[in-house]
């Protein structure tokens, strides 16, 4: 339709025009070349404009976008003038495309030159896929069971007669035609008359007849192949008759070209009498005698001219000059009954098939054939008599320009092709009659949506009764006929308005649509988005009860087991329950701990509160503070560590216990300590819950200094094994000294005994001693007895063995 595809193209149909005028049709003609468009219907006859270019509108989308469709729901096309597109054929270069295998099979060689019949045209082409164009065409005649076939053959004079040059090509021709070589050399060097006696006479070819019989024979089997080809297709192909129901009839004037058709065939006065009259005359008939008689005859006819050895007729297309040279000649048919005959004797029935008039006797007496120009008219007869009997689909080709330009129209040429076309009186006559019929069926289905009665279904009795209801609706009543299955619509404006109605209807009913499948596919995932959270709501509660589960069977005997369960490995939780398994973890731990610490003795408590403050302060940051062994605290009072001191501390500590009253000894042990001379000397230490003294022991553990245990802010200790320590105090006078192990285990550390706010310095140690900063560090040196301090540059070294 016009409307649907754009009026920027024009009107796609020429029915549709304003006014059926030549300037109109021109203009629209004109314009659609412009736009690329050059397909335009009249109802259902195309018109075809030379593009002169490549066009991708034969693609395989094209045809099945077409396929099935009607000429109004897509642009116009050729596809689109009958509903199943028609193959086109493609030409190649056969032999240049065959395979070596074929050739040598058909004694063919792969360069048309060497082909009279091949070299003629001496047309060239470079875009041409030879090889798949051959198999295409080689394919398409397998399907109707044709093989071809190809010859060359050329005469010599010898003097008494006229022979074959070279017997091999003579040969594969025989072969091919599947009759024998003496056979076919007979027929084509001579030439058999049967007398009315029943005699037979041989009258042997000059070179030149030889040549014309040669080309004769050539034509005739091309012709005949051609017919037979077309025969076999057609028996193939259904073809279904479409008989037009019409109603009324009026006249419209047209350009009538029965007087260029009596021009060429008239009897006796037409060229086509002439020219047959001068091919059976006898005597010598030149092509200048034949124009010289159509001049006499023809003179005096208005679409007749001559001059000199040309004539020119006035076609309906335009003027065409022919040239009379070789005219008689190539109108005599030289194809005598000797080469129907050997065609009918062939061994190859399909080549019998084509020639039923080789038939007859040798000694019957036949006519002389008809001429070429004769076969001609008889062959246009009868398809003009199959025509008449079909419903054809024509195609009308206009040709734009002379130079073959795809930008150029020429106005006046095409105006010409028009007026002789008939297209505008097609136009009138379109108009006159129904432009558009249709099955009610199709109708209906297509046009149901712009009535109410019959969207989405109608209740009526019958489709025909739906389409009249239709047809009211929108006020056509006048515009339509109806038949026993068909509507016909008279002006095409009636059904662009349906068409536009509809066009407008299809967005609504998209989204109608689009609503409801939108609708329904919502529905869907609703339900599969609740079935999906069920089925997920379903699994965490199997997961988490199945956690629990298996926590329950793992720590179900924990309170009889020897470590209350601390070796069980824990499941792996579920995502959901992480946070719970931390929990529960942690939990299970403070039961464990729990459980562990109601174990220990009262009496040990101490010690172990006294390690769990050590393990705060220590773990990652020293290697071994004695966690693993018993913390002796007092190891001056303990014999085995002091065996000739101890009694001494004992009475030392008791008499300090009975003056400062303090409850528990806390640590005790030697030490070399840093005085406020900056010199290392032995000492004791003893920690109490009250007080930290420092002692002499070479004096009896004499009392050298007291500090009130408040007094100390915390000790400082370094990384290493070494035994250096620091009491910080608020006054900044910090005590610098090396704890020294005893004789019961020499490799003691004991500095996770000192109960105090622990910092480890992991370089050098710092502190305050008399309100001035001291840096202290250790040092390994071979030699060195026993831990000692050495002053240095910005406080001390603490010297120890090397290990």
């Amino acid at each position: 339709m016009a409307e649907l595809e754009g009026l920027e193209f024009g009107k796609s149909d020429f029915v549709l025009l304003d006014e059926v005028t030549m300037e109109q049709f021109m203009e629209n003609l004109k314009l659609r070349f412009e736009k690329g468009r050059i397909y335009t219907y009249i109802g259902e006859v195309v018109v075809s404009v030379n593009p002169y270019q490549q066009m991708d509108i034969y693609g395989k989308d094209t045809v099945d976008a077409y396929r099935g469709r009607e000429l109004y729901e897509n642009p116009p096309h050729l596809y689109a003038v009958h509903h199943k597109p028609q193959p086109a054929g493609r030409g190649g270069e056969l032999l240049r495309g065959g395979s070596a295998e074929m050739l040598v099979s058909i004694h063919l060689q792969n360069d048309p030159a060497l082909y009279a019949y091949t070299r003629e045209g001496a047309a060239a082409t470079t875009s041409n896929n030879d090889r798949s164009s051959h198999k295409a065409v080689t394919s398409a005649l397998e399907v109707i069971g044709f093989s071809g076939e190809e010859g060359n053959l050329r005469f010599e004079s010898d003097g008494d007669g006229v022979g074959v040059v070279g017997p091999e090509a003579l040969s594969h021709i025989a072969e091919l035609l599947a009759t024998d070589a003496a056979s076919l050399s007979s027929s084509l060097l001579f030439r058999t008359v049967a007398t009315g006696g029943g005699e037979v006479i041989q009258k042997g070819h000059s070179e030149q007849d030889a040549c014309f019989g040669r080309d004769a024979f050539a034509k005739a089997l091309y012709e005949r192949l051609f017919g037979w080809i077309v025969s076999r297709i057609n028996s193939i192909i259904e073809v279904k008759d479409y008989n037009p129901v019409l109603h009324g009839k009026n006249t419209i004037d047209y350009f009538n070209n029965q007087i260029i058709v009596d021009l060429v065939e008239q009897p006796h006065k037409g060229i086509i009498s002439i020219l047959d009259e001068a091919c059976l005359s006898v005597g010598k008939v030149t092509d200048t005698m034949c124009l010289d008689s159509m001049d006499t005859k023809l003179a005096q006819h208005p679409h007749y001219t001559s001059r000199k050895k040309h004539f020119r007729i006035r076609h309906y297309a335009g003027d065409v000059t022919y040239s009379v040279e070789g005219f008689l000649d190539k109108n005599k048919d030289p194809l005598f009954q000797d080469f129907k005959r050997l065609m009918y004797n062939s061994s190859n029935p399909v080549l019998r098939e084509m020639w039923p008039d080789g038939q007859l006797g040798i000694t019957e007496v036949t006519k002389r054939p008809l001429t070429a120009a004769t076969l001609f008219k008889n062959s246009i007869v009868a398809l003009v008599d199959k025509l008449a009997c079909k419903e054809p689909y024509y195609v009308r080709c206009i040709k734009p320009n002379e130079v073959k330009s795809p930008v150029l129209f020429d106005d006046a040429r095409c105006r010409h092709q028009v007026a002789y076309l008939g297209l505008l009186e097609n136009v009138m006559v379109r108009r006159a009659g129904f432009a558009y019929r249709q099955l009610y069926a199709r109708f209906l289905q297509r046009y149901k949506m712009t009535c109410e009665y019959t969207w989405p279904n109608h209740l009526m009795g019958s489709d025909r009764a739906a389409v009249e209801a239709i047809i009211t609706q929108h006020g056509f009543q006048d515009d339509v006929a109806y038949g026993h299955t068909k509507l016909f619509v008279r002006t095409p404006r009636s059904l662009f308005t349906l068409e536009q109605q509809r066009a407008a209807l299809i967005p609504i009913l998209v989204l109608f649509l689009q609503k409801i499948w939108r609708g329904a596919l919502a529905r869907l995932r609703c339900r599969r988005m609740r079935a999906i959270y069920a089925i997920m709501g379903c699994y965490k509660r199997y997961k988490v009860k199945a956690h629990f589960w298996e926590v329950e069977q793992r720590f179900s005997n924990v309170r009889t087991m020897a470590d209350y369960g601390k070796s069980l490995e824990w499941p792996t939780p579920p995502a959901a329950l992480a946070q719970f398994h931390k929990i529960t973890v942690s939990l299970h731990r403070r039961w464990w701990a729990r459980q562990v610490v109601k174990n220990i003795p009262p009496s040990d408590m101490l010690e172990v509160r006294s390690k769990v403050a050590a393990l705060t302060a220590l773990s990652g940051e020293r290697k071994d503070w004695g966690a693993r062994r018993v913390w002796e605290r007092d190891y001056l009072s303990n014999v085995r560590d002091c065996p000739q001191t101890s009694s001494s501390f004992v009475r030392a500590s008791k008499e300090l216990k009975n003056k400062d009253s303090f409850s528990q000894v806390v640590f005790s042990g030697f030490c070399r300590k840093v005085n406020r001379f900056n010199r290392s000397t032995d000492r004791a230490l003893l920690v109490t819950d009250r007080f930290v003294y420092k002692l002499e022991p070479k004096k009896n553990y004499k009392v050298l200094k007291r500090f009130p245990l408040d007094t100390f802010t915390g000790l400082s200790v370094t990384a290493g094994a070494d035994q250096l320590v620091a009491l910080h105090t608020a006054s900044q006078d910090d005590v610098l000294l090396c704890l020294q192990r005893g004789e019961l285990n020499p490799d003691q550390d004991r500095v996770g005994e000192l109960q105090l706010p622990v910092t480890v310095c992991r370089s050098a140690l710092q502190l305050h001693m008399r309100g001035k900063p001291k840096s202290v560090s250790v040092e390994h040196r071979a030699g060195q007895a026993a831990a000692d301090f050495k002053k240095s540059r910005d406080g001390f070294i603490l010297l120890l063995p090397a290990s």
